[in-house]
């Protein structure tokens, strides 16, 4: 009789065999220029992804792995992105593992999609290649023209933020580690129904979780400082309920989604005063949400349009005078920096689909400011791409240093790039 070790060879040389394994991956070194004076930027990228799934019955058991890498200092970083078991019973999936999720119906700036964490790194990216995974479990069920979902995830996943580099949008300053209060009862759930209706997609979502950037609750106040000293910081807890919606005329394809949150206090919310300095407790609620249009009546092009916006209704605090420092730390993050905006980029496909540009203006309705861009993919050969990208930010000086067009001008860049496909 086969002893366990045995039965164990033979399972990984039969399996393999019974199932079906698929892989690909891409090469894409590239490099990101100030357009000022043509200096490199010194930032991470991905400089190859890898993706693997095997295939077994009624179960799938997928990866996706990448290379990180900063030209300056010939630093490379290997990173598990994904790797998740899939169960196809009768019913729908069952999912658990390492996952990326993308809820909503916009493109790109979803303010209902808040169960994976933004990596600020890749903050001008598109899709899932924003965000990070986490251990989570999933299941979604199919019935008739409906589709229910649950998530559940048991540890809270902060954004991966920049600090000193060559990149403008980061927190003010860097807690260490004793700083930020741990989670208290870290377990994170959403549910989500979507079903069709004529030429529409509806659905309704709820997520429970802990904000994704952390906010000050305990302030040092010292009159030698104009304003209060942060000293620790927290991750509050928020409740998001979301709606979004998707609809098809000839032509157009319209696409609305909104998400309102309630953020309450976190940490030492009992407490008024602690060691010498102020406890401060914030609750807000707050809306954030997204119109979009499309139009792809041309041919070979299409035009999409998307307005872009964020309220908060109210802010309360045990000490008012501190409600002005109230800032979102869950949503949309270009709602969260901008009240009202409007996005409008146009695509184009030449010579048999060889060739794609991709203009863009993201512009600021409320004040002056805005982003302009320009995308170039050109494909000589099949599995190899040419990549340039121009992202051109414009502020106002009036409104300060703290205004986020004025922090992005010196970040106005070009990029280049070389991306083969296997």
């Amino acid at each position: 009789m086969l002893n366990r070790k045995w039965w164990l060879i033979l399972a990984f040389t039969v399996l393999p065999l019974s199932g079906q394994i698929q892989f690909g991956g891409t090469l894409n070194p590239a490099g990101l220029y100030r357009l000022t004076n043509a200096k490199e930027i010194s930032l991470p990228f991905r400089m190859a992804t890898f993706s693997a799934s095997y295939t077994w019955r009624e179960f799938e058991f997928v990866t996706l792995s990448a290379l990180e890498y900063r030209w300056r200092t010939n630093f490379s970083r290997a990173e598990l992105r994904e790797a998740y078991l899939v169960w196809y019973p009768s019913f729908g999936e069952v999912s658990l593992g390492k996952q990326i999720f993308a809820w909503g119906m916009a493109d790109a700036n979803n303010p209902t999609d808040n169960l994976s964490a933004y990596d600020y790194y890749y903050l001008f990216d598109n899709g899932t290649e924003r965000k990070i995974g986490s251990l989570s479990a999933s299941v979604k069920w199919y019935l008739g023209n409906w589709q229910l979902e649950g998530v559940f995830i048991p540890f809270h996943e902060p954004d991966r933020l920049v600090y000193e580099e060559d990149f403008p949008i980061q927190p003010p300053m860097q807690p260490s580690a004793s700083q930020i209060e741990k989670v208290n009862n870290p377990a994170e759930y959403g549910i989500r129904a979507q079903t069709s209706l004529g030429n529409s997609d509806l659905a309704i979502s709820y997520f429970h979780g802990h904000d994704r950037l952390f906010s000050p609750t305990v302030y040092q106040i010292d009159t030698n400082y104009p304003q209060p000293v942060p000293v620790s910081f927290v991750y509050r807890k928020t409740d998001v309920y979301g709606f979004d919606m998707v609809n098809f005329v000839g032509d157009f394809t319209f696409r609305n989604e909104t998400a309102y949150f309630l953020t309450r206090p976190g940490g030492r919310a009992v407490l008024t005063n602690y060691g010498g300095a102020t406890f401060v407790g914030l609750s807000a609620e707050y809306l954030q949400y997204v119109s979009q249009l499309e139009y792809s009546g041309f041919k070979n092009f299409n035009v999409t349009a998307q307005l872009i916006g964020n309220h908060t209704f109210s802010v309360r605090s045990n000490l008012p005078a501190f409600e002005q420092y109230f800032a979102a730390g869950m949503g949309s993050p270009f709602a969260g920096f901008l009240d009202k905006a409007l996005l409008v980029s146009l695509s184009s496909t030449l010579w048999d689909n060889r060739l794609e540009l991709k203009p863009m203006l993201l512009a600021n309705l409320n004040e002056k400011g805005y982003m302009a861009g320009f995308e170039l993919d050109y494909s000589p050969v099949e599995s190899i791409n040419l990549e340039m990208s121009v992202n051109k930010f414009q502020g106002d000086k009036a409104l300060g240093d703290d205004y986020v067009f004025n922090q992005l001008e010196d970040f106005s860049n070009f990029r280049l790039g070389l991306k083969y496909s296997f």
